[in-house]
């Protein structure tokens, strides 16, 4: 059996790694590699993807952004940026249903991939990997740090009136359309009125965005090219929005990626009105199943909770090199002493 090999793919390799994505379990549109060009063009950021190779065969794949301190005191490397909630490893559909031999081929590639990142020189390496990603023994075993964190799933097999039937959620609904809030698709995303909204929603926690607005510019035009993502609008009867929505899929799932809201409508009703609207219209087109996210924040988890939807963990691996756990050390130290640096 030939030696496992890992190296960087080259651009030129970038379509075979998003058929790659396409076809692995733990792929997602996270990892395609449009995403990762707006990611990296409108964050700063510099994309890396590695692929793991059994002679000619493309059996994994890691997906990376990678920062530099100026000084090159330390390099960073995480699988996601801005508004990713995935990324990671990815793995090659298995041709066998033996566990003993998929095992050791798991931690043989797990093994190889951890060897080629620790030779990289990385002081730091997060991978929040998909929820289809079940196993981080292998890294576990290579001296990596486990996390474990919740997203939620809406299966929307059979009927999904009965998932709506909350007291929270009906009586949400049914101020929604007595105020004659209206639910609408858009034929295009309005990046203007979403970044808007997104400032609005960040702003009223004295919060910065996460992301810059052109962010959003360069990401809707690659979702309307690639035919992987949509926007919504839940608007007040004078016309002023209320509330939005950017769902995007996958070959496997849709998600409910990042939602936004004036809060000066936050009481109408109008965010639940919208997300029955989109579950509807998903079902319509067959998807089986949204990723809802706001699992890890209790104020959100009790908001999407009243869809009935499946609690999912994914796990998050990090490895920390000698002087990274040392300079955190530090930083905590200065940020205890003077709590004013710990929050600029």
């Amino acid at each position: 059996m030939p030696e496992l090999r890992v190296r960087e793919l080259h651009p030129r390799e970038y379509e075979k790694w998003d058929d790659f994505v396409d076809a692995s379990p733990q792929g997602t549109i996270f990892h395609k590699s449009f995403w990762l060009d707006v990611c990296a063009r409108t964050l700063n950021k510099a994309p890396r993807i590695y692929g793991c190779f059994d002679g000619d065969r493309f059996v994994a794949g890691c997906s990376l952004f990678v920062t530099s301190s100026r000084t090159k005191l330390y390099k960073l490397a995480g699988s996601t940026a801005g508004m990713s909630p995935y990324g990671g490893l990815a793995l090659a559909q298995s041709a066998t249903k033996s566990v003993r031999r998929n095992e050791q081929a798991f931690n043989d590639i797990v093994e190889a991939l951890t060897e080629n990142l620790a030779g990289e020189g990385f002081h730091y390496v997060e991978l929040e990997n998909s929820p289809s990603f079940t196993d981080v023994r292998p890294f576990v075993s290579n001296g990596w740090c486990p996390t474990v964190s919740y997203t939620y799933y809406l299966d929307m097999a059979g009927d999904l009136e009965p998932k709506f039937s909350t007291r929270d959620v009906r009586r949400a609904v049914q101020k929604a359309t007595k105020d004659h809030v209206t639910v609408k698709r858009l034929a295009a995303p309005d990046s203007k009125t979403f970044s808007r909204l997104f400032s609005m929603t960040f702003g009223r926690q004295n919060l910065e965005p996460p992301v810059p607005a052109e962010f959003f510019d360069a990401m809707f035009e690659r979702l309307v090219s690639q035919l992987a993502g949509e926007m919504w609008v839940a608007e007040m009867p004078n016309g002023e929005v209320a509330s939005s929505e950017i769902i995007v899929w996958d070959k496997r799932r849709s998600y409910r990626w990042s939602a936004a809201s004036n809060p000066e409508f936050k009481e109408t009703g109008a965010t639940t009105l919208m997300l029955c609207e989109i579950f509807r219209s998903l079902k319509q087109r067959n998807f089986r199943e949204i990723d809802l996210r706001a699992a890890a924040m209790p104020s959100l988890a009790s908001f999407i909770a009243g869809f009935n939807p499946i609690l999912i963990p994914y796990y998050l691996v990090e490895r920390k090199t000698w002087l990274a756990r040392n300079l955190q050390r530090v930083y905590s130290c200065i940020s205890w002493l003077y709590p004013s640096i710990g929050t600029t």
